[in-house]
């Protein structure tokens, strides 16, 4: 073992956690998770038909060049700048690898996914986190990330658009304007939930040489146990990751499953417009019954409870899995993913219950 690095647990994220459930007696199978930023209505039917015909008798294609040729078309890329990943979360590991050196100075704007902190301090890199307000709905201020940009002068740049867990976003003039005036600087813009989002336009076709975007593919296509995502940058820079990757790290069943979803728009596209109508719905119950939830520009949002661990676990008894936010350093926060009708409503049902219990 390295003796000059100290090890880092695992990063806390959302999510049914088997091994809890467990030793709670609670099955898995019965639980509604709300901790998860996963599309309620399931996959498209076309992709359950596609797994039925996946090859899994061989070797997956190592470069998924089928499932790049299909982003390619439907998303208007140069299949040069595209790389496949087993989820985000690959794909923001091998950016730490192959970008970042020992002591390397990195910005993350946050309260936002710890994963990306703690690929860079598996790097032996410096983290500064540049947090935005509670007090002011977790708004991210442009002129302070810019001029901590100038003062910081950083290697690299983590920012999530829109952001996990506050839900906030940075419109695209902001971002251009920062990789422009910061040509040194590789700016990781990580758009997995832009999908949800209603207004917000994508920087993915921003052809800058310090860009490189994130994009998931398993929580709008509701695909999340097959793992899979997708990188978006300059060519130099997507060599520069292949050279980082473990060989056929995208299995065959997620190659096919990803195909199939990306090219089914018709189908998410309403059960988008579902999601969003319903996320309407249920923040303004929240908001009749005295809830405080945080303004958000995509399917999830924070809500304040006080006590986000207890709130947690008591609606965990009831077999209601929400985000506690302790991990994001916000412990009067929990996160809550819009699901169903009728699942937000036995939610509602919870909340209120346990809000008049007094949380215990």
């Amino acid at each position: 073992m390295n003796q000059e690095r100290l090890p880092l647990p695992e990063a806390y994220h959302g999510g049914i956690n088997f091994a809890e459930l467990a030793a709670l007696g609670i099955d898995p199978d019965k639980v509604i998770d709300f901790s998860s930023n996963i599309l309620p209505d399931g996959p498209s039917p076309r992709v359950r038909e596609a797994l039925l015909k996946a090859r899994i008798d061989r070797y997956p294609d190592r470069e998924s060049a089928a499932l790049v040729g299909v982003i390619s078309r439907v998303y208007g890329l140069d299949a040069n700048r595209v790389m496949i990943g087993n989820g985000c979360s690959e794909l923001i590991h091998l950016v730490a690898s192959a970008f970042l050196n020992r002591n390397a100075h990195v910005l993350v704007l946050g309260p936002t996914f710890s994963e990306y902190e703690r690929v860079c301090k598996l790097q032996g890199c410096q983290v500064t986190e540049l947090g935005s307000d509670p007090s002011e709905q977790f708004l991210v201020s442009p002129s302070r990330v810019l001029q901590t940009l100038e003062v910081n002068k950083p290697e690299l740049v983590w920012l999530c658009n829109p952001n996990n867990p506050t839900g906030r976003s940075i419109q695209s003039n902001h971002l251009l304007h920062w990789l422009d005036s910061f040509p040194r600087t590789l700016f990781i813009v990580d758009e997995s939930y832009i999908e949800f989002t209603e207004a917000l336009s994508t920087v993915i076709h921003a052809d800058r040489p310090n860009l490189i975007v994130l994009r998931s593919l398993t929580k709008l296509h509701a695909i999340a146990g097959l793992r899979l995502g997708f990188a978006v940058a300059a060519k130099e820079l997507i060599n520069e990751m292949r050279m980082h990757r473990i060989a056929w790290s995208v299995n065959a069943m997620a190659q096919v499953a990803g195909a199939a979803a990306v090219q089914d728009t018709d189908y998410y596209q309403a059960a988008l417009l579902r999601l969003q109508f319903e996320k309407k719905r249920l923040v303004a119950s929240l908001s009749q019954l005295g809830f405080l939830s945080v303004p958000s520009d995509t399917c999830y949002f924070l809500l304040q409870v006080g006590d986000s661990s207890k709130t947690r676990q008591k609606l965990l008894n009831r077999g209601l899995l929400v985000r506690s936010c302790d991990s994001f350093a916000l412990s009067d926060f929990v996160r809550i993913s819009v699901r169903t009708k009728s699942e937000n409503d036995q939610l509602i049902d919870a909340l209120v219950q346990s809000r008049d219990a007094g949380w215990k």
